[in-house]
C-alpha cells in the first residue's frame, strides 16, 4: 500500500523461490501469543549475517493488510497452528528499515535530519491510506497514529523495525541525534497514550537497546529483549540449528565436518549450536568453505576495540586465541560502542556483534569458529604493525 505501510510479500515469496530454505515460520506463533499483550514489544538482537531482515520479511508477508500470502505459509510451521488464520494479513503493519531512512536522509543532504526524515516517509503513507481521519503531513507518527484510531478503534498497528540501532553504531551519527531517536522511540512504544493504538512491536537489529544517554537511562524498560547473550524461547530462530544444517549438508554433498570447522561454534540454551545462515548457504552454492567477514564485515572493528586501551583487554584476547575461556559480566556490561569503560563490556560487545560466542551457563565467551578466529588473529597482527590507527585513519578519511 505504501513504502512503510501495509508492505507486500514480495521480500518472503523470494525466500520462499530460494534454493535454500529453512522453516522458521515457528517464530510467528510466538509473537502472536504476544500481540494485544503486555509484552507485545519485543527487542530481538543477533549479529550482522544472521538472518534478521528475512524475519522481518516472513513478519511482514504474514501479518501486513497488503498481502495474500496464505499459500506461502500453509505448509510451514506456522500454518499447523491454531492461530494460524486468526492473525493472517489481519494487522495494519508499518515496517521501517532505520538504516534506509539514514541513507535516504544522507543522499538529500539531511543525514542530521534522519528523525524527521523518517516521519515523514511514514505520515505521507497514513495520510494517503486514511483519507477520512484529517491527518495532516505536519502530524508527527505519534499523533497519525491516535487520529486514526480515534476515527476507529479498529485501526491498530503493527510496527516492524530493522535496523533500529544503526544510529548508535554508525560514528558520524551525533550523541545528540542518538538522544533525539532514543526519546522518539520512547514517544512511539512507551507513552500509555498511544498503547492501545499498538497491537505488536518488533524490533531488530545487533545491539540490546542502549540505556546509559543523559535523561534516558530507563528508556523502552518495557522491552522484552533476546539476545545473544539471552536468547531464551527465540534462541532456535537465532540461526540455523546443527541438524538443519547436517540435512542441508546432505543434500549439497558437503562434508558436515568442513563446515563444522569453519563456521561452528555459538552455543544457545536450549538450541545447541546454531550456524550463521548467510555463511552456510554461501558455502552451500558455491561448493567453496571460506571467510565471510570481508565481504559484510572488517577485523578494523576488532582493531578499534582492542586500541581502546582498557586494562586486561589485551590479555584477555590473548587467552581467547589460545583456546582458554573468558568469563564476563554479561548482564552488566553497556551496549553503547562509545561508551565502554570495561574489558567486559568491550567482549560482550564483541558477542553481539558476532565475533566471539557466549556460553550462557557458565557465563564465559570463546572464539567461536575458524572464520572468527581468522579476523581476531588479522586484528592482533595490524596492531602488532602499527596499521591499525592507520587503517581506522584512512576508513575515516
Amino acid at each position: 500500500m505504501g513504502i512503510h505501510l501495509d508492505p507486500g510479500n514480495v521480500g518472503y515469496a523470494a525466500a520462499r523461490r530460494s534454493d535454500i530454505f529453512v522453516d522458521q515460520s515457528g517464530l510467528i506463533r510466538f509473537t502472536n501469543q504476544r500481540i494485544g499483550t503486555a509484552g507485545k514489544r519485543i527487542c530481538v538482537t543477533r549479529p550482522r549475517r544472521f538472518g534478521k531482515s528475512t524475519a522481518l520479511d516472513m513478519l511482514a508477508a504474514y501479518y501486513s493488510l497488503g498481502a495474500d500470502s496464505k499459500t506461502l505459509f500453509q505448509d510451514l510451521q506456522i500454518g499447523q497452528d491454531p492461530s494460524f488464520l486468526q492473525h493472517l494479513n489481519r494487522h495494519h503493519v508499518i515496517r521501517i528499515d532505520v538504516n534506509a531512512c539514514l541513507c535516504g536522509a544522507r543522499n538529500v543532504g539531511r543525514g542530521e535530519q534522519v528523525l524527521a526524515f523518517l516521519e515523514c516517509e511514514v505520515v505521507q503513507d497514513l495520510v494517503r491510506a486514511f483519507p477520512d481521519c484529517a491527518l495532516s503531513e505536519e502530524d508527527s507518527i505519534a499523533s497519525a497514529l491516535w487520529k486514526c484510531f480515534r476515527q476507529d478503534p479498529d485501526n491498530r498497528f503493527l510496527f516492524l523495525v530493522d535496523e533500529w540501532d544503526v544510529l548508535f553504531r554508525d560514528p558520524q551519527v551525533s550523541q545528540q541525534v542518538q538522544q533525539d531517536y532514543l526519546a522518539f522511540l520512547v514517544g512511539l512504544f512507551q507513552t500509555a497514550d498511544l498503547d492501545p493504538c499498538i497491537d505488536l512491536v518488533y524490533l531488530t537489529g545487533i545491539l540490546p537497546v542502549i540505556r546509559d544517554l543523559p535523561g534516558l537511562e530507563h528508556a523502552l524498560d518495557n522491552m522484552e529483549e533476546y539476545t545473544m547473550t539471552q536468547p531464551g524461547p527465540l534462541a532456535e530462530y537465532v540461526g540455523f540449528p546443527e541438524d538443519t544444517v547436517q540435512a542441508l549438508c546432505r543434500q549439497w554433498d558437503m562434508p558436515m565436518e568442513a563446515i563444522r570447522e569453519q563456521y561452528e561454534g555459538y552455543p544457545l540454551k536450549g538450541a545447541g549450536t546454531i550456524y550463521c545462515p548467510l555463511c552456510i548457504s554461501r558455502a552451500l552454492r558455491h561448493g567453496v568453505i571460506r571467510s565471510d567477514w570481508t565481504e559484510t564485515s572488517s577485523y578494523q572493528v576488532i582493531v578499534d576495540l582492542l586500541e581502546t586501551g582498557i586494562p586486561g583487554l589485551r590479555d584477555a584476547v590473548r587467552d581467547l586465541l589460545a583456546e582458554r575461556p573468558v568469563r564476563i559480566d554479561a548482564a552488566g556490561s553497556s551496549n553503547n560502542p562509545r561508551i565502554l569503560r570495561r574489558r567486559e563490556d568491550v567482549l560482550t560487545l564483541l558477542v553481539h556483534y558476532g565475533y566471539l560466542s557466549y556460553e550462557e551457563d557458565s557465563g564465559t565467551v570463546r572464539v567461536p569458529n575458524r572464520e572468527a578466529e581468522g579476523e581476531f588473529r588479522n586484528a592482533w597482527k595490524a596492531i602488532g604493525a602499527g596499521k591499525g590507527t592507520e587503517n581506522r585513519r584512512k576508513v575515516r578519511r
